[in-house]
């Protein structure tokens, strides 16, 4: 998996990423882990992507919503809605 890694991102002009999606977690994940942060010189790591539920991308755009809007969100909290998070 390193040499991988280092193949694709070792001469990149945009560096190493602070998280490198993989498939699945390697059993060497923790070295791999180590090698990147040393590519990278910060913290870097590995990880499976996430599978987005309907759920949470309605959270997200809530969040993001009341975040851009105090009004929206003094609405909410005044009103007492059930409103996801």
């Amino acid at each position: 998996m390193a040499d991988i890694v280092e193949q694709l991102y070792g001469e990149s002009p945009l560096g190493i990423p602070a998280t490198i999606l993989v498939p699945e977690m390697p059993e060497d994940a923790e070295f791999l882990e180590e090698f990147l942060t040393l590519l990278r010189d910060e913290k870097a790591a590995a990880a499976p992507p996430k599978r987005l539920t309907d759920e949470m991308v309605r959270a997200e755009r809530v969040a993001a919503l009341r975040k851009r809007e105090p009004l929206l969100d003094a609405a909410i909290e005044a009103l007492d809605l059930d409103v996801a998070d």
